[in-house]
């Protein structure tokens, strides 16, 4: 699983919460991420999820939370399209697809200004993405490194390999460029799977994918 082994820089943890960067150190200390090492020439934790038990609340207990998808709704309607749109090749339709039932998640009573706030930062639609595709069963890690830097996501499917890149401020053209010019495909090339590039700009203010640019 992708959330078994993440590092972490040390400096993560010493921010306030109003101004973390991402969700994981918050996953940490709600009980979802425990610490399973730390590199005291790097300073970096690597966490992982304590239990199976953990792991089944994340998906179900979590999600609902944090994004206000329901179980249930994913797995009977909209996971259907999802994945057949992706199986098909038809990345487009997919993300079509994504857009729509994003558009239609409720903001959680008791979040509104938490979830304005998080809403601005690219961690935020990474971990949603990351909880969609964990819904769905299929293999994805978030921040995933390679010589160019760190991709924000990588899903592989059984014939193919999707390389995403997320902005909220930036455009879906200027994401996609920033995966050919740092090289984030270049470590599946060889894998003999299709690789899929995927640009993705997100709405702050709807908290929904706006736009997207495909490349292979």
């Amino acid at each position: 699983m992708s959330l078994d082994s993440l590092e972490v820089p040390s400096s993560a943890f010493d921010q306030p919460t109003e101004n973390m960067q991402n969700a994981l150190p918050l996953l940490y200390q709600s009980g979802y991420l425990t610490i399973k090492d730390y590199d005291r020439d790097l300073e970096t934790y690597t966490l992982s999820i304590p239990n199976q038990e953990v792991r089944i609340g994340y998906v179900r207990g979590l999600l609902p939370t944090y994004t206000g998808l329901d179980d249930s709704g994913v797995q009977v309607g909209f996971a259907a399209r999802f994945w057949r749109a992706l199986k098909s090749g038809d990345t487009d339709k997919a993300m079509r697809e994504m857009q729509a039932y994003m558009a239609g998640i409720p903001y959680v009573e008791g979040f509104k200004q938490k979830l304005a706030e998080a809403a601005t930062k690219e961690g935020f639609y990474e971990y949603t993405t990351y909880l969609i595709f964990s819904m769905l069963n299929v293999y994805a890690k978030t921040q995933v490194r390679c010589a160019g830097g760190r991709v924000d996501m990588v899903v592989w499917l059984p014939d193919s390999v999707y390389v995403f890149e997320l902005k909220v401020s930036g455009t879906a053209q200027e994401a996609l460029q920033q995966i050919d010019s740092r090289g984030y495909a270049f470590p599946y090339q060889s894998d003999g799977r299709r690789v899929v590039k995927v640009g993705v700009r997100f709405n702050a203010d709807t908290r929904v994918p706006e736009d997207w640019v495909i490349a292979e």
